[in-house]
């Protein structure tokens, strides 16, 4: 698997983590566990946790930005199909990765590294 392939099933292993067993269980070693590989493989890509946490928050966050450009790139609308469209753009994201984006956001705001 290339590096960047590993990185991608690293961090979408990471997000199910979150998601099924909350964030204080995601650690690199376990990461590792649930990847199917080995320990220096998950800190070769992350470092340390917390940038685990930073670059996992980030993939959310870019996921919402492109969620919203690709529901604003189509056709031109009214203002208020505009407003329709940024509306279940919104709800969309909301509902499939809130819960996430709040959990790995505490985490990284209880990271005694980071404070």
């Amino acid at each position: 698997m290339s590096h960047a392939a590993r990185h991608e099933q690293l961090l979408q292993t990471a997000l199910r983590i979150v998601r099924e067993e909350r964030a204080d269980k995601l650690t690199l070693g376990y990461l590792a566990s649930a990847a199917g590989v080995s320990k220096p493989v998950a800190y070769d890509h992350f470092g340390t946790r917390s940038d685990l946490l930073i670059e996992l928050y980030r993939r959310i966050d870019t996921d919402r930005v492109n969620a919203f450009r690709d529901a604003m790139a189509q056709d031109e609308r009214s203002i208020g199909e505009t407003a329709g469209r940024l509306a279940e753009a919104y709800i969309r994201c909301a509902s499939d990765t809130t819960d996430e984006f709040h959990t790995v956001g505490a985490a990284l705001a209880g990271d005694e590294k980071r404070q």
